[in-house]
C-alpha cells in the first residue's frame, strides 16, 4: 500500500471512527432523554386521572372513569399502550384493552406506602412497556391505581429513525472526507515520489542526481537535506576510495592485535583458575606423598633390620605396589595441572567431553570434597565426537565448577550431566549437539545479574577474591568452538550453567 492510499485510509478511518461514536452517543442520549419524557408525560397523565378519577370512585360513577380512561388514551395513543385503573383490592375497574385483559398485568406493579409513584418494566405479550402506577388517594387512604403503560417500542422506534438519519449523513460526510484526503495524500507524497526515486538512482550509484522540490514546508527542507546527503555521499565515496588502498592491511592488522588480546585474556583467566586450583592440588597431592613416606619408612626399617632375610621380601610387595599407585596418581595429577597451566594450541581435534570433565573433576575435585560439596554425575555413554580444544574446554568447566562451588560456601551438591541432543536437519538445518549442564545448590544469581555475568571484569565477589575475567573467557572460548552457554537461575534455589557444543 502506497503512502498516498495510507494517509487516505487513516483519515477515512478517523471520519469513520468519529461517526460511529456520533452514531453511538446519540443512540444512547436519545433512548435516555426519550424514555424519560415519556415515562414523565405518563405520570403527568397518571396523576391528571387519579386527581379526576377520585370523584368517579368516591360516587361509584364507573362508567364516567371508563370514559375518562378512554379519553385519555385516545389522546396519547401514540405514547402507551394502555391506561387501567384498579380498587385497593386489585379489582380492575376500568381499561382500554380491546379483548381480554391480560391477567398477569394486574399485579405486574404495585405502590408501597408512603410512594407517589412506581414505574415498572414489564411484559404485554411480544411488547414491553414501562408500566407507570399512580394512588387515587383520599385523605389518608388509598382508593386504588391508575397504571399507564409507556410504549418502549415507540421509543425505540423514534430512536431509530433519527439515528438512521444521522448515519445518511454520516456516510455522506465519510465519501467526502475520503475524496478530500486522496486529493491532500496526492499533493504530500508527489515530491516523496520524486525523494524516491532520486533515492532508487542515488542505491545504483548515480550520485550527481539532485530533486527540485520548490516548496518551503518540510517536505522542501527534507528535499534539500536529501540534496547535501547526496553531495557529502560523493565526498564520502572519494575518501572511501583512497581508504581502501590501505584498508585491507589496517584490518589486518587489527586482526592480529585482536586474536593476541583474546588469547592473553584466555591465558590471564586461565591463570586464574591455577590459582584457586593451588590449595586444592596441594591438598590432594599431600595425601599420596604422606602415604608414600610412611611406607617408605617402614620398608626402610624392615630392610635395615639384622632379621631381615630374602623371605621378608615377599611382605615387601604390598607396600611397593602402594607406593607405585600413589605415585602414578600424583603423576596424574601433576600432569593435569601441567596440561592445563601450558598456553593452549590453537587446532582442534575430536574429543570425548566425558574424559575432557574426568581430567577436569581430577584437579578440582579434591577441593570440592574439602569444600562439602557432594558431585553426582550423570555423564551419557552414547555421546559422540565433538570438534574441540581439551585444554580450553578444561579451562571453561573449571571455572563453571569453581562458581558453583563459591556460591555454595556451606556446602552443597553440584550435579554434572552429559547428554546428545540429536536435530532433524530436515526441519531445523541444525547439526546434532551435545548439552553438558552444571546444576548447583546454591544461593543462585540475582535477575539483575544473569545479563552481566558474560561481561569482562564483572563480578560480585567484593574481597578480591574474583578477578571477573572467567565466565567471560569461558563464554568466548564456547564462542570459538561455534556452540553457547546458558546461563538460569532463580534466586536461593541454585543456578544451572549449560554448554551446548556441536557435534
Amino acid at each position: 500500500m502506497s503512502l498516498r492510499d495510507k494517509i487516505a485510509a487513516i483519515m477515512a478511518g478517523v471520519i469513520l471512527l468519529f461517526g460511529l461514536w456520533i452514531t453511538i452517543f446519540i443512540w444512547m442520549s436519545l433512548t435516555r432523554i426519550l424514555t424519560e419524557e415519556h415515562q414523565d408525560l405518563g405520570l403527568i397523565v397518571s396523576r391528571n386521572i387519579s386527581r379526576q378519577g377520585v370523584i368517579f370512585l368516591q360516587q361509584g360513577d364507573f362508567p364516567g372513569l371508563e370514559k375518562l380512561v378512554k379519553e385519555e388514551k385516545n389522546l396519547y395513543g401514540k405514547y402507551f399502550d394502555y391506561v387501567l385503573v384498579v380498587d385497593s383490592q386489585e379489582k380492575v375497574l376500568a381499561h382500554t384493552f380491546w379483548g381480554e385483559l391480560p391477567g398477569e398485568l394486574v399485579k405486574a406493579n404495585k405502590i408501597s406506602p408512603g410512594q407517589t409513584s412506581n414505574v415498572q418494566l414489564v411484559r404485554t405479550g411480544k411488547k414491553m412497556v414501562y408500566d407507570i402506577a399512580v394512588p387515587i388517594s383520599a385523605g389518608e387512604g388509598m382508593l386504588g391505581l391508575v397504571r399507564v403503560g409507556v410504549s418502549k417500542e415507540h421509543i425505540g422506534r423514534t430512536v431509530t429513525d433519527i439515528v438512521a438519519a444521522v448515519m445518511r449523513v454520516t456516510a455522506a460526510v465519510i465519501a467526502i472526507g475520503t475524496l478530500f484526503s486522496f486529493l491532500l495524500a496526492s499533493i504530500i507524497t508527489r515530491p516523496l515520489s520524486r525523494l524516491t526515486e532520486a533515492a532508487k538512482a542515488i542505491g545504483h550509484g548515480h550520485l550527481n542526481n539532485q530533486v527540485d522540490i520548490k516548496t518551503n514546508d518540510e517536505i522542501g527542507k527534507l528535499g534539500k537535506v536529501f540534496n547535501q546527503m547526496t553531495a557529502d555521499l560523493r565526498k564520502s565515496e572519494s575518501q572511501l576510495k583512497e581508504y581502501s588502498l590501505t584498508l585491507e592491511q589496517r584490518v589486518e592488522e587489527r586482526t592480529q592485535e585482536l586474536k593476541q588480546t583474546q588469547v592473553q585474556l584466555v591465558q590471564s583467566g586461565k591463570l586464574a583458575a591455577i590459582g584457586q586450583l593451588g590449595a586444592g592440588v596441594a591438598h590432594e597431592l599431600n595425601n599420596p606423598i604422606g602415604g608414600i613416606l610412611g611406607y617408605a619408612e617402614y620398608l626402610l626399617e624392615k630392610v635395615r633390620g639384622p632379621d631381615f632375610n630374602a623371605e621378608d621380601f615377599k611382605t615387601c610387595e604390598k607396600p611397593l605396589g602402594y607406593i607405585k599407585k600413589e605415585a602414578e596418581r600424583c603423576q596424574t595429577i601433576i600432569e593435569n595441572l601441567l596440561k592445563f597451566s601450558r598456553r593452549s594450541p590453537e587446532g582442534f581435534k575430536p574429543l570425548n567431553i566425558n574424559h575432557v570433565i574426568e581430567d577436569t573433576l581430577t584437579l578440582v575435585g579434591h577441593q570440592l570434597m574439602v569444600k562439602k560439596v557432594e558431585l553426582k554425575k550423570k555423564l551419557a555413554d552414547d555421546l559422540k565426537l565433538v570438534e574441540g580444544n581439551a585444554n580450553q574446554l578444561q579451562q571453561v568447566f573449571t571455572n563453571i565448577i569453581f562458581n558453583a562451588q563459591q556460591a555454595m560456601p556451606e556446602g552443597g551438591i553440584l550435579t554434572i550431566t552429559t547428554r546428545l541432543k540429536v536435530e532433524d536437519k530436515r526441519l531445523s538445518g541444525k547439526p546434532d549437539f551435545i548439552e553438558i549442564s552444571f546444576t548447583d545448590t546454591g544461593c543462585g544469581i540475582p535477575p539483575e545479574n544473569l545479563d552481566k555475568i558474560f561481561d569482562p571484569f564483572f563480578t560480585t565477589k567484593m574481597d578480591w577474591k574474583g578477578t571477573g575475567l572467567g565466565l567471560s573467557v569461558s563464554y568466548q572460548i564456547v564462542q570459538n568452538h561455534k556452540g553457547q552457554i546458558k546461563v538460569e537461575s532463580i534466586l536461593g534455589n541454585g543456578t544451572t550453567f549449560t554448554v551446548f557444543l556441536p557435534v
